[in-house]
């Protein structure tokens, strides 16, 4: 059986199809030892809610209970902020066999470890200009 980190990355194809996908990683918290997964994609930046939902539609039917009841949350980050920027340096030369000790807080919550399923540079011009609020246009 594969294990819940395998799942998650089994689900990174799917999420690609639907556009570029900047961050996808599965991170274990240090406030509540529970996992976060976190997405930052081109597609995901305009629709967040949209993206929480097909995330849990492609990963739901893969889990037993006992691994879904170990998710906090699907945390969706915007492909501007300076977390999802920094991250493939972080990374810079860590093979997938390898494995990489970086001190890192994602969405405010100390990382106990993580597992990063891709990591890269949006480009500039995907954030280059802001986009106001609903609530101040």
């Amino acid at each position: 059986m594969n294990s819940l980190a395998e799942k998650i990355a089994s689900i990174l194809p799917a999420l690609e199809e639907r556009g570029q996908v900047y961050l996808f990683a599965f991170a274990e918290r240090e406030d509540i030892n529970l996992w976060d997964i976190v997405l930052s994609s081109e597609w995901s930046d305009e629709t967040w809610s949209e993206a929480i939902g097909i995330v849990i539609d492609l990963l739901w039917p893969l889990l037993s209970l006992q691994e879904r009841m170990m998710i906090a949350r699907v945390a969706i980050v915007p492909s501007s902020d300076p977390r999802v920027q920094e991250m493939p340096d972080s990374l810079n030369g860590v093979t997938p066999k390898d494995e990489k000790v970086i001190y890192v807080s994602l969405l405010g919550s100390d990382v106990r470890r993580a597992f990063i399923f891709k990591a890269q540079h949006a480009p500039v011009a995907h954030f280059a200009e802001p986009v106001p609020s609903p609530a101040v246009a």
